[in-house]
């Protein structure tokens, strides 16, 4: 059986996953907060999210998106 421990190897490096692309994935930077106008924009978009504010949800959205709230 000498035979089976290089041809193990063989299979096992044949066979292991390749290496990720995604290695150096960093994580998103928020560069929207120094534009003043966005950011306040922002502000009021979480807050009608948290009072479920349909009617500015609907002046925030194009008027060619099809919404639908159910």
């Amino acid at each position: 059986m000498p035979l089976l421990h290089p041809i193990l190897a063989a299979l096992l490096l044949v066979s292991a996953p390749a290496a990720s692309p995604n290695l150096d994935r960093r994580p998103p930077i928020d560069e929207c907060a120094t534009d003043a106008s966005f950011a306040a924009f922002r502000t009021q978009l979480r807050e009608a999210v948290e009072r479920q504010d349909r009617d500015f949800l609907l002046s925030a959205t194009a008027d060619d998106i099809l919404v639908n709230f159910g």
